[in-house]
């Protein structure tokens, strides 16, 4: 969420730091890293870091028919929920808690 709130709540900082890890780790599943990376380049835009998040949109470009879906929103919202984001995040969060 924090790729996605205004930069002057200073939050982008940590979006760049959890977006990297993220990416450098082997247990993302391939499904969640055209998100992944949308979240990067927003949060590197945020903070005013330009050559790397020009890198970040151009690898999105590169990720396939959702990264190519994901970087037409370059300029809108947070988009909706992806049917990956549903089923390997916000559901096992869900059954989690109960």
């Amino acid at each position: 969420m924090d790729a996605f709130v205004p930069a002057d709540n200073g939050r982008c900082v940590v979006a760049v730091k959890d977006t990297g890890y993220l990416q450098q780790s082997a247990a993302l599943p391939a499904a969640l890293r055209p998100m992944v990376t949308l979240m990067a380049a927003r949060a590197l835009e945020t903070c005013r870091q330009q050559e790397q998040a020009a890198a970040a949109w151009t690898a999105l470009g590169e990720q396939g028919d959702e990264g190519q879906r994901l970087l037409a929103l370059r300029k809108q919202p947070a988009p909706a929920w992806s049917p990956a984001e549903l089923k390997l995040v916000i559901q096992p969060l869900a059954e989690a808690a109960l």
